[in-house]
């Protein structure tokens, strides 16, 4: 089984992938209430820089009920980061990757820079 959490405007866009992608002939859509607990959204401006370019970015980390060992960054966040880091320095990075850079970056206050190397291929 697979489940997929999307808003309930995507599902055409789901079931087209469902479809073309898994060859699936039909699919089961499950109702939930979603429960929140009490998040908070931290934010800290940092620089990211790759040795020759330096563009600002803000990290934007989820917190559950103020318990900084649940940190996590914002998937927004994380999809951000990687594709500023391929438009400003045309390096690819893996969301994984992002959000570890993001996680590094929170919890050790005195990194204010983000670096990724690029290297020629």
């Amino acid at each position: 089984m697979i489940y997929i959490d999307c808003a309930p405007e995507c599902a055409d866009s789901i079931e087209n992938i469902i479809a073309t992608e898994l060859g699936c002939g039909g699919w089961h859509q499950l109702e939930t209430d979603h429960r929140h607990l009490g998040c908070e959204i931290r934010k800290r401006a940092v620089s990211v820089s790759n040795g020759d370019k330096n563009f600002e970015f803000v990290l934007e980390v989820k917190i559950i009920g103020g318990n900084l060992m649940s940190a996590r960054p914002e998937h927004r966040n994380r999809v951000g980061l990687k594709d500023r880091v391929l438009t400003e320095f045309g390096k690819r990075i893996s969301l994984e990757t992002a959000g570890f850079k993001i996680l590094e970056a929170f919890h050790n206050k005195e990194k204010t820079t983000i670096t990724f190397i690029t290297t020629s291929p």
